[in-house]
């Protein structure tokens, strides 16, 4: 009996080596799409660290330790930034006592997930967990190059704002959904580009936005600087300040002019 206790004591603990090591360590050059019973998110980026290994793959019980591990192993981010982004994430587990959260938590509409997606329909009109061939079509009309500009990805977000506000009764953009749209961009740079210069290889984020895979295949490597607060903050100000020109400029009359805030500084889509 008592050899059969242990013998049960040590397969158990097997399996929970064999699964910490699954959720913590991943690879960049193995790739699985999600299974039936697996979930993901609205996040093109974590739905790619769980296809290779370095979130769960089944997309479920995201600590704060695996997301610390997970972003730092996969895009090189800084623990102060992981930390910030989940004590955000865990707002959309329902359980206001939980201390993990699943990737399809995240599909909350108004907590994280928000109108104007580059990728995903707003959620009035659909899963806005699901990649949406049209949305994504509109976004690509702003990326014509083969090196996407700061200025062409605040485009593809001013224009994805203007059509979501232009066809969605329910359209809401508040200053926290701007902010975190824009550094939904910000993120492209940061993760697969140049942050100086604020250019990232086309094929790169096209073949990382439609398969969520990490452009590995293409020459892509994980970023050498960490993605400090600093770093974010200074990428989210180019894209800022490239959405106030382009505004300013009058380049597509159909976006709406954005309101001012106390400061006399435009605040994108209006506040809500």
């Amino acid at each position: 009996m008592i050899s059969q206790q242990l013998y049960c004591l040590f397969s158990t603990l097997c399996l929970l080596v064999l699964a910490s090591h699954h959720h913590q360590n991943g690879s960049f050059n193995q790739w699985h799409p999600p299974g039936p019973r697996d979930v993901r998110s609205p996040c093109p980026m974590l739905n790619a660290l769980a296809n290779h290994g370095f979130l769960p793959s089944n997309g479920r019980g995201i600590s704060l330790d695996i997301t610390t591990r997970a972003l730092a192993d996969g895009i090189n981010v800084d623990p102060y930034v992981s930390k910030l982004l989940f004590d955000h994430a865990i707002e959309t587990n329902p359980d206001p006592k939980a201390a993990t959260f699943d990737l399809d938590h995240l599909n909350r509409h108004g907590i994280i997930e928000h109108d104007a997606s580059l990728t995903r329909p707003d959620n009035r009109f659909g899963d806005p967990g699901a990649f949406d061939p049209e949305v994504y079509s509109e976004t690509l009309q702003y990326w014509p190059d083969p090196i996407v500009s700061v200025r062409q990805g605040a485009a593809a977000r001013l224009a994805r704002i203007r059509t979501s506000a232009g066809t969605n009764i329910d359209f809401e953009m508040r200053l926290e959904d701007n902010l975190r749209g824009l550094g939904e961009i910000a993120g492209f740079y940061l993760t697969l580009g140049d942050r100086v210069d604020g250019t990232v290889n086309r094929t790169w984020l096209t073949y990382f936005l439609e398969k969520e895979f990490l452009p590995v295949p293409f020459g892509w490597s994980r970023p050498r600087d960490p993605i400090t607060l600093e770093a974010l903050q200074a990428v989210m100000a180019k894209v800022y300040n490239a959405s106030q020109d382009i505004i300013n400029e009058g380049v597509d009359k159909c976006i709406p002019r954005p309101e001012r805030n106390m400061d006399g500084q435009y605040v994108l889509g209006g506040a809500h």
